[in-house]
């Protein structure tokens, strides 16, 4: 894909595009985008249930 630095300049890039506030980060050789932007409450809500719902759901299967 290129140099890191460049593929992270196009991905800012393309976040900003979006309306994103984009912020990368490296780890580990991994190339992390997110958007930097405080989450709507509704929104947390929903992952909040759906990360509860995943975590019963791998606990009853070890049972």
């Amino acid at each position: 894909m290129g140099e890191l630095k460049d593929v992270r300049r196009a991905a800012r890039e393309a976040g900003r595009r979006l309306d994103w506030q984009p912020k990368t980060h490296v780890v580990d050789a991994r190339l992390f985008v997110y958007d930097d932007r405080k989450v709507p409450k509704e929104i947390s809500e929903l992952a909040a249930g759906d990360a509860a719902d995943a975590i019963d759901a791998a606990l009853r299967g070890r049972e």
